[in-house]
């Protein structure tokens, strides 16, 4: 695939807009209070967060917590964000994380996938968003989180694949960390690793051929560190809008400008919130 290469003016100006500072803890601190309220997670979960989610069944490696407005199945032990998320709405607020105002969105009618969909919280809030029968396609490679957006999305319209999102079609080792929200394709990539699995992977080209989606209206990755890889097939002819976690995940670092610079290089649109990357080529 070929690239419309940028001009040095082009370039300086996305620099200037997406190169982040070196991630510093005590800059990831801050970043984490400005988009990921809770994200600490060597701090405990307050009295008042746990007071208004109640566990109501729990089965091996996983707990079914119901907040004020769902009730979610997720891999144990529950990262600290997650208990924040399902007291404010989960699959709401996994919604609004991907979702930028007056830039992108899931509109009504729209074709989603979820690329790391880890239990289904933006898939279950892009099918509403996006209505009664359309697709929404959620992808997630991890057995245990696999297992939670099954449950999570059972009576839904939801198509669940498990398997990951690469720049190949074929198959790879997954990293099984501590944190089930760390899990990864990266073996450079920080946590605790208690195992491996081999998963299944697919080019964003052959998903759509095998689920005969024609194209994706919307497309939301979350993938700790392969977002570039996964990206690679991107292109507005397939791809229309994009949401990107591109988080310091890849070797320690954000690959934040890369992908600007890849996408911008595709004729897309581009804005961000810190970390987290729009793209649209409408």
């Amino acid at each position: 695939m070929s690239d419309t290469p940028l001009d040095a003016s082009q370039l300086t100006r996305l620099r200037h807009r997406f190169t982040v500072e070196p991630v510093t803890p005590a800059r990831m601190k801050m970043l984490q209070a400005r988009s990921h309220p809770g994200a600490y997670e060597d701090e405990p979960v307050p009295d008042h967060i746990k007071a208004a989610v109640t566990e109501t069944a729990h089965d091996d490696a996983m707990v079914q917590l119901t907040g004020p407005k769902d009730t979610v199945w997720m891999p144990t032990p529950v990262a600290r964000p997650n208990w924040f998320a399902i007291s404010r709405g989960y699959a709401q607020r996994m919604l609004s994380k991907y979702t930028l105002k007056d830039f992108i969105d899931v509109e009504r009618g729209d074709t989603v996938v979820d690329c790391g969909a880890f239990v289904g919280g933006f898939a279950l809030g892009a099918a509403r968003k996006a209505g009664q029968g359309r697709r929404v396609i959620a992808i997630e490679p991890a057995p245990v989180n696999f297992e939670c957006l099954t449950r999570n999305t059972q009576g839904t319209a939801i198509t669940n694949i498990n398997a990951g999102l690469f720049d190949t079609s074929g198959q790879i080792d997954f990293i099984i960390r501590a944190n089930a929200t760390d899990n990864s394709m990266l073996a450079e990539d920080t946590g605790e690793e208690i195992g491996r699995h081999t998963v299944p992977t697919l080019t964003l080209p052959d998903l759509i051929a095998q689920q005969n989606l024609g194209k994706i209206d919307f497309l939301k990755v979350e993938a700790e560190g392969v977002e570039l890889e996964i990206l690679t097939h991107a292109t507005p002819d397939i791809v229309t809008k994009i949401a990107i976690d591109a988080g310091p995940e890849r070797h320690g670092q954000s690959p934040l400008l890369d992908i600007a610079v890849m996408l911008a290089g595709r004729g897309y649109r581009l804005a961000n919130r810190n970390y987290w990357l729009y793209a649209t080529a409408a």
